[in-house]
């Protein structure tokens, strides 16, 4: 149901009469011009043909075939992007097109990847199936096709409703995964938790417990056959399903996308199919503490205190506050292992949108050279994060008085940098650590990101994560 990319829907293999788009740029304009009949020329004339920025226009062919241009600057930032935007208003009748570029223009792989998560739309529950214009290739690169069944996975995951992406679904998932790729899928669900001392992930989710639907701390490990002196990556994703609020239960507006308080776990599954289907040479490890923050008369209670498994002790101050509780304790059990590089995503704070807004994820970070490289990685991939700083002067607002830590504090400033600092007390080594704050949603659509569901961060993720395991050196 979720991992369900089909190139078929975006992308036609077979040669036949499809609509020629050619892509012009500076360089080629006049010639482009020159080399057309004079009945084509004609359409030109009428239509303004000129090099106005991203100019497009449909003409005839003297075959009677429709045709388009598009003149895109090379000078200016975003090629693919500026020209998907145009097709996007290509006429229904166009069911398929052809590219034809000049030589400064050679996209293949990029363009197939935006042309496809440009069209993506979660249609599960709808009766009316959207027809897509298919794009020509002679074949779709094992690396494209790759990144676009993660994304569509981690798309699907977020925009599913919480009555079909369940904490059971996600161990599902990562169990079959575990299949496919040779891997390894232990769960603790339930009691177990209590058995194992994950208090806090189980007092979250401990108003639910039905079997789909009961809280779960999910551990799925992949090794290469000779892992000696590979590096081990850890991704830990916050699996919220969805999130009332709890007994500090939020109102009927700050309710309705609660479906996607899972987005973090979504992007760090999405990264992993997408790292998996690359047979990487390294240790990976993903961590999933999924849960549903519901309501009933077994909730946690502000003013409840709990034990976490790295030991200290925790007052709840907000049961809104849920999801730092149940990634404070898969991160320190992530860390009686040994971990090279520890991530955890989450759509954590309002206070990281108010800063930010929805399109960038906040990074924090005690190692400067990894925040440095997030970011330029992300600024080249148009898959931008930001760095917000790890500032221990807050610390001391997270401490409690009858307890060592509190989950919250009143009031909304430097809230994402406070749940940052929580988090850091279950950190055993912070320059090894990265935290991302994301909202994993388009509020809106742009070209290449439709609105709903998004995995942020994706493709900066995936790069940076290469570039460590390139330039790892392990220690002696």
């Amino acid at each position: 149901m979720f991992d369900n990319f089909n190139p078929n829907h975006f992308f036609i293999f077979e040669e036949k009469n499809h609509t020629p788009i050619y892509i012009l740029t500076e360089n080629c304009m006049k010639k482009f011009y020159d080399s057309q009949t004079e009945f084509v020329k004609k359409q030109l004339d009428n239509h303004d043909f000129n090099t106005q920025s991203d100019f497009f226009t449909l003409f005839t062919l003297d075959t009677g075939q429709s045709a388009g241009i598009i003149y895109v600057s090379a000078k200016k930032n975003n090629i693919h992007t500026r020209i998907i935007a145009k097709l996007d208003t290509l006429p229904k009748y166009i069911q398929s097109i052809q590219i034809f570029y000049d030589n400064n223009l050679v996209f293949l792989d990029e363009f197939a990847y935006l042309w496809a998560s440009n069209a993506y739309r979660f249609s599960q529950h709808s009766t009316e199936k959207n027809k897509n214009c298919l794009l020509y290739l002679v074949s779709l690169p094992e690396n494209t096709a790759s990144k676009l069944r993660a994304l569509f996975l981690g798309r699907n995951l977020i925009n599913a409703p919480a009555q079909d992406a369940t904490p059971y679904v996600l161990q599902s998932i990562l169990e079959g995964f575990a299949n496919e790729f040779d891997a390894s899928c232990e769960s603790f669900v339930g009691s177990q938790l209590l058995d194992k001392n994950f208090n806090l992930i189980h007092a979250v989710g401990r108003a639910i417990n039905e079997r789909e639907r009961e809280p779960r701390l999910i551990d799925f490990r992949y090794s290469p056959k000779n892992n000696s002196n590979k590096p081990t990556i850890t991704l830990v994703g916050k699996g919220v399903c969805f999130d009332s609020g709890g007994l500090n239960l939020k109102n009927d507006a700050g309710m309705l996308l609660m479906k996607k308080d899972m987005g973090g776990a979504a992007t760090v599954i999405a990264v992993m199919l997408y790292l998996l289907l690359q047979k990487p040479d390294y240790n990976l490890r993903v961590l999933i503490p999924a849960v549903e923050n519901n309501v009933s008369a077994n909730s946690f209670r502000p003013g409840d205190i709990y034990q976490s498994y790295a030991g200290k002790t925790v007052e709840i101050t907000n049961t809104d506050a849920e999801g730092r509780l149940i990634l404070a304790d898969a991160i320190a059990y992530a860390q009686e292992e040994k971990s090279d590089l520890l991530i955890d995503i989450a759509t954590l704070t309002g206070a990281a949108r108010v800063a930010l807004g929805p399109d960038l994820p906040a990074m924090i970070t005690n190692n400067h050279g990894f925040a440095r490289k997030f970011m330029e990685i992300g600024l080249s991939d148009n898959d931008p994060v930001w760095h917000l700083p790890l500032w221990n002067d807050y610390e001391e607002a997270m401490h409690g008085t009858v307890s060592d830590l509190i989950n919250s504090e009143a009031g909304g400033m430097a809230g994402a940098i406070k749940a940052a600092l929580f988090l850091k007390n279950f950190v055993k080594d912070t320059e090894k650590w990265v935290h991302f704050d994301s909202f994993c949603y388009n509020p809106k659509s742009k070209t290449g990101k439709p609105k709903g569901g998004e995995v942020m961060p994706f493709t900066t993720l995936i790069h940076f994560i290469n570039h460590f395991v390139e330039n790892f050196k392990p220690q002696t």
